[in-house]
């Protein structure tokens, strides 16, 4: 009996040595990490994200503001496309759209936040994202002298305008009115572009023209003089060009001789495909630049 217990005993003993020896640790849990911090947004600051156009003014910061908000106002109206099922269904309200200004200045997280319907949410939120692509960017908020993230809330009003039962003039007169091509729905196009419908024909079209009608002055080639003349100009109805005018810091010796190639252009009767706006084809104001570059002249005769 006693051997028995002895066996018994030991046998238990050396499974638990076996049991001890086959199942390996568990390893503890590696220490979780921290979620990274997220870059804060601001909702109010001491100095707001500003639209760009006003940065010339030396006046007080409210004037500045005042005149920013007028310009985002003009950008908003300019390039606003009531939507075809809005007027069908005449609905009208506020479009309500949330967006950060990033300190790095760019447009981010853009959000409808109010929507009237039949397109007018999503039409605002269009006009919020081609800001984008402007030229120039938005200032970015400051809190403490410092760049910062900061929501912006924009309220875009949709409304329509209701006819008059006393008979008015139109308040827009496609012959008198000029529209600069900034604001305009369709692009005015150079000569023979019309097919392609393309700007890029236009521009390309158009520096080849410059190039092909440049005569670069004899006084000023034998004095060395170069620079660039801003041209603008009007694009009428009937395609031609008025109001050509120059300007920019080069002798008048320039400026006199790029005048001469858009004349000409009317003088060969090269009649351009004028701007539209709101579907209504518009005398557009348009601008260009001309180089005279000696190197490049001599380069190409």
């Amino acid at each position: 009996m006693k051997n028995i217990l002895r066996i018994t005993v030991f046998i238990f003993t050396l499974s638990s040595a076996f049991a001890q020896i086959s199942t390996p640790p568990i390893p503890s849990p590696p220490p979780v990490s921290p979620p990274l911090a997220e870059e804060e947004v601001f909702k109010v600051v001491k100095e707001m994200p500003r639209f760009p156009g006003c940065e010339n003014i030396k006046e007080n910061s409210k004037k500045v503001e005042m005149c920013a908000k007028e310009k985002m106002l003009e950008y908003i109206y300019d390039n606003l496309i009531y939507p075809e099922e809005a007027l069908k269904q005449e609905v009208e309200g506020i479009a309500v759209i949330q967006f950060t200004i990033w300190k790095d200045h760019t447009i981010r997280n853009i959000k409808i936040v109010r929507n009237p319907g039949a397109g007018t949410g999503e039409e605002a939120a269009r006009i919020v994202e081609s800001m984008k692509e402007m030229d120039e960017h938005w200032r970015a908020g400051h809190q403490r002298g410092k760049p910062v993230n900061v929501q912006y809330t924009l309220p875009v009003k949709f409304k329509l305008e209701k006819p008059s039962k006393k008979r008015l003039r139109d308040p827009f007169n496609p012959a008198n009115d000029i529209v600069d091509v900034r604001s305009l729905h369709e692009e005015p196009l150079f000569p023979d572009c019309p097919k392609q419908k393309d700007s890029d024909c236009t521009i390309e079209s158009l520096l080849e023209f410059i190039k092909e009608n440049q005569l670069y002055p004899e006084e000023a080639l034998e004095k060395g003089i170069q620079g660039i003349v801003n041209v603008s100009f009007i694009i009428e109805l009937d395609g031609s060009l008025s109001d050509i005018k120059v300007s920019g810091g080069v002798p008048k010796i320039l400026k006199d001789d790029a005048v001469e190639i858009f004349k000409w252009m009317n003088h060969e009767d090269m009649n351009w495909t004028p701007g539209k706006k709101n579907n209504r084809e518009v005398r557009t104001k348009y601008r260009c630049d001309v180089a005279y570059d000696l190197a490049e002249w001599e380069a190409r005769n």
